[in-house]
């Protein structure tokens, strides 16, 4: 029996002139050390990865009055601390058109979204490329009941597209103020704003809303956690681990 297990005076003192007891109890003692450090390095990285958040940049943008603003509130308020059954709330408040920049910060398992609320006025378009290089999506939001300014929308949203510093970003067109009589299905403000061909640059989703009132806006931003991980544009913009 090769066994360390042993009774005879000779073989046990031969295995102390092999090990002597001082390097037989360093080696032991080093090795436990080794051992509660690896323990230690893999429970830290555990925690971190259950706790470490990740933070995603989405663009909210679109003409003024779409109801961006109505839009980053229902969210705050669906996916806020205090509301644990993720229900929505009726805005009754007339957000007034943002000038410049509102920030929504919302808080979802182990990702944050900081959702970047630009003035939609004509003359305040022009700050929205400084965000565009550390935008991971975009939210389009269009008024549905407002037919005379789609063209409009339409032609902002496919200049916004051409920029190659949004390359590849994920697109969420949304029909807003579907609570409202005389506003266009997702179905028409999709063809309307022609988002087949958008779709073949990048992964694209039409959803027909009510930021006033909440409806589909969890489905909205959903759909967002789902796509920016995936998309190759994320692995290439910055991210911030929290």
């Amino acid at each position: 029996d090769s066994g360390l297990c042993c009774t005879h005076p000779y073989q046990a003192s031969s295995i102390f002139r092999a090990f002597p007891p001082p390097l037989f109890w360093t080696r032991s003692k080093l090795f436990r050390e080794l051992l509660e450090a690896k323990m230690y390095s893999l429970l830290s990285g555990l925690y971190r990865y259950m706790t470490e958040k990740v933070q995603y940049q989405v663009l909210v943008l679109g003409l003024d009055y779409a109801g961006k603003t109505t839009l980053k509130e229902q969210c705050q308020r669906i996916f806020g601390d205090k509301n644990k059954l993720g229900t929505p709330s009726i805005i009754q408040e007339r957000m007034t058109p943002t000038v410049g920049l509102n920030i929504g910060k919302l808080e979802i398992g182990n990702t944050k979204l900081l959702l970047w609320d630009l003035g939609g006025q004509e003359g305040l378009r022009v700050i929205w490329q400084n965000y565009y290089a550390e935008s991971h999506a975009i939210m389009y939001v269009v008024d549905a009941t407002d037919t005379h300014r789609l063209r409009e929308a339409h032609s902002e949203l496919k200049s916004l597209l051409s920029e190659k510093s949004l390359e590849g970003a994920p697109l969420l067109l949304l029909a807003n103020k579907q609570d409202m009589k005389g506003a266009k299905d997702e179905k028409y403000i999709a063809q309307f704003m022609d988002s087949d061909t958008f779709a073949r640059e990048r992964k694209i989703k039409v959803l027909g809303i009510s930021a006033k009132q909440g409806t589909k806006v969890k489905d909205a931003i959903n759909w967002l956690l789902k796509e920016i991980p995936i998309c190759h544009r994320t692995s290439q913009v910055k991210l911030e681990s929290l």
